[in-house]
């Protein structure tokens, strides 16, 4: 019996509390999602690259305090985010950034180069 199978069929049963449905619920809706590790040898069995890509903004917002508004916050996280999405697309994001300034209308960021 395969993973999945063993757990669709835990969550299988009645339960009384709604909390406990709703998550039933939901592995049963993903359960093959949580094990496609196991079928397909280029995706990661945990978040690790996530959680280091995350590290510079978490460093970032301990050693500053955080952020002032939650509109500051928000901008951070979206600049941190496309800086890194550049960057792993193998661009520069400085230079992604001079252009976005100098343009018009909408510039979408580039496909990956590598």
């Amino acid at each position: 019996m395969s993973l999945a199978c063993a757990l669709e069929e835990r969550v299988s049963g009645n339960f009384t509390s709604e909390p406990n449905r709703r998550l039933a619920a939901h592995i049963r809706k993903h359960a093959l999602h949580w094990f496609w590790f196991l079928i397909d040898p280029t995706i990661d069995a945990t978040n690790y690259r996530s959680e280091q890509a995350m590290r510079p903004a978490v460093v970032n917002r301990k050693v500053w305090g955080g952020n002032r508004t939650w509109l500051g916050a928000r901008a951070q996280g979206v600049l941190l985010s496309a800086l890194r999405t550049l960057r792993q697309r193998g661009h520069d994001g400085l230079q992604w950034f001079s252009l976005l300034r100098r343009t018009r209308g909408t510039l979408l960021v580039p496909a990956a180069t590598r």
